[in-house]
């Protein structure tokens, strides 16, 4: 099966939760031996079940052999190493990389920064020794290779469509100073060119708009099988949503920023305007 370890937790996770249907938690429980909170963290990503403890719970729903076998194998998958875990990341990051390795699309509205996939390593630099979350240049490279190596998924012929929305902040705002920002920009033209991805910035003169209390954040949309997650970065943690009713809202959100977003081809006028007065003396 392979594929991303971190994707194949979650679909393994959405699968029991499906299978568990309206039971209890502590029914399924003691039907298999096992506490109510373990079948929980079970369904929430948090725990891997052990092959042993899958079976059971799979026979207790009455799961076909055949149904039971491509479980078992998406749970050997989900125990796999990904490339990111070479790296000392922590876990919320992890499960980040991990989730966007295989999504097939990714909307993303930032408010304060280019997204990670478009960013230059001076860029990159930059916010990270801003953010003083970070001792040493030792750990700063390493964060701009972790963030390097994940660009490298526009190499791949099944590259994910991406979809971002920026505020307006995003490209006036001095980071590293004029040259820095200016060659930042003028990459962000770059990789506008290719056709999976598109850029729409909210101009200022939008004014108030729906997502100015809250913070960026990011929609994952996965295929096979079809399911959507939400995730919102914070400082010190991070929450990862995938409740329909989450996801919904947050659409909503997506679409009223589009809307008041100027057109992509309008958006790359204005980066490019704002690229060129950073070029200038």
């Amino acid at each position: 099966m392979s594929g991303s370890p971190t994707v194949r937790r979650w679909q393994l996770a959405h699968e029991l939760r499906r299978l568990r249907g309206d039971r209890r938690l502590s029914e399924v429980a003691r039907s298999i031996e096992v506490a109510a909170s373990t079948v929980g963290r079970w369904e929430s990503t948090e725990m891997l079940p052990r092959q042993r403890d899958l079976r059971s719970l799979l026979v207790e729903y009455g799961v076909s052999e055949v149904e039971q076998q491509r479980l078992l194998e998406l749970r050997r998958d989900a125990g796999r190493r990904g490339w990111w875990q070479r790296f000392r990341l922590n876990q919320s990051y992890s499960t980040y990389i991990g989730l966007e390795s295989e999504a097939s699309e990714i909307v993303s509205y930032q408010s304060q920064l280019v997204p990670g996939l478009f960013q230059t390593p001076e860029y990159m630099r930059e916010i990270f020794q801003a953010a003083r979350q970070v001792k040493t240049p030792e750990e700063i490279e390493e964060l701009v290779q972790v963030r390097m190596e994940r660009q490298q998924i526009w190499k791949r012929e099944d590259a994910p469509k991406f979809w971002a929305l920026l505020d307006e902040a995003v490209i006036q705002r001095h980071v590293g100073g004029q040259a820095t920002m200016c060659r930042q920009l003028f990459h962000l033209l770059d990789v506008a060119q290719n056709p999976k991805i598109e850029i729409q910035v909210v101009p200022f003169e939008a004014g108030a708009h729906i997502a100015m209390q809250g913070g960026p954040f990011v929609l994952l949309r996965f295929s096979e099988p079809e399911f959507n997650v939400v995730y919102l970065e914070g400082r010190t943690s991070s929450l990862y949503l995938d409740d329909n009713t989450d996801v919904a809202n947050y659409r909503v959100m997506l679409d009223h920023l589009r809307a008041l977003a100027l057109s992509p081809e309008n958006s790359l006028r204005l980066i490019r305007r704002v690229a060129d007065g950073f070029s200038r003396p």
